[in-house]
């Protein structure tokens, strides 16, 4: 399974892609960058997500098996992947 994070600072320039392992290395990336571009005054709006490569086409990952999202994944579902 390829994994990786994607955010875009200051909307609509082109997204920044981040290779992670996992949906837990995906979730402390996001909050990690938002964090970080919370203390930086130029940046004004950000963006972020994770897609997931399926038959050589990166897709947007939306939920686990569980239907939760990557904010909701850790909290709810039993399934810590």
């Amino acid at each position: 399974m390829e994994l990786r994070v994607w955010r875009i600072i200051n909307p609509p320039q082109e997204p920044i892609f981040h290779k992670v392992n996992s949906i837990q290395e995906a979730h402390d990336l996001i909050d990690k960058l938002a964090n970080l571009d919370l203390k930086k005054k130029w940046i004004w709006a950000n963006a972020f997500g994770l897609e997931i490569k399926e038959k050589d086409e990166w897709e947007e990952w939306c939920c686990d098996k569980c239907g939760y999202g990557i904010e909701e994944h850790f909290d709810k579902c039993d399934n810590k992947e």
